[in-house]
């Protein structure tokens, strides 16, 4: 995951698809602590580049998240 925000960071985010993005928005829900941590540093990635228009990407997400 750590990798992928990397990725997102140099790259952008043309090269996600939206069910790849709403794949790692389920991953920031999960028990492991390092999984949340690094779904929700892409996620970040992500935010950075889309802004708002992420919410429409990834559609509905659990409040936690």
């Amino acid at each position: 995951m750590d990798e992928l925000a990397d990725f997102i960071t140099r790259n952008g985010v043309d090269f996600c698809s939206e069910k790849e993005l709403k794949l790692v928005a389920k991953m920031a829900d999960n028990a492991d602590k390092n999984i949340r941590e690094n779904a929700l540093k892409f996620m970040g990635e992500v935010y950075k580049i889309l802004d708002d228009n992420i919410w429409r990407t990834l559609g509905d997400v659990t409040p936690k998240v």
